[in-house]
């Protein structure tokens, strides 16, 4: 995983969302990610990687997965440099966990 990977860890009941800051895109330094474990077993003793999730207008810099909350229906992550209004004023990401499955979809919700 890499790039401060562990920097933020949200866990609710059988996943743990962990963000890593620091994570490089093809095209971007320090754009950061956040990944989404769940528990595989009836002894937890194996999370596997469910998803990755990366912000939808990442840029250098952003440092999305700097913070991270994981509740019952949905997910946020903040990136604190990413630019909203004016520059590097942060930005945080909503993501909707889909009711009846593991997965989740992406919705950008900005705070100005």
């Amino acid at each position: 995983m890499g790039g401060h990977f562990g920097a933020s860890v949200s866990v609710l009941e059988r996943f743990a969302l962990i963000g890593a800051s620091g994570v490089d895109t093809p095209a971007h330094v320090n754009t950061g990610a956040a990944f989404l474990f769940m528990a595989d077993g009836s002894n937890g003793d194996s999370w596997p990687l469910k998803e990755a999730f990366y912000a939808s207008d990442r840029l250098s810099g952003d440092r999305f997965g700097f913070s991270v909350n994981l509740a019952s229906t949905s997910s946020f992550v903040g990136a604190p440099d990413a630019t909203a209004v004016n520059n590097n004023t942060g930005k945080v990401y909503q993501f909707f966990r889909k009711p009846t499955a593991s997965s989740v979809t992406a919705i950008d919700y900005f705070i100005e």
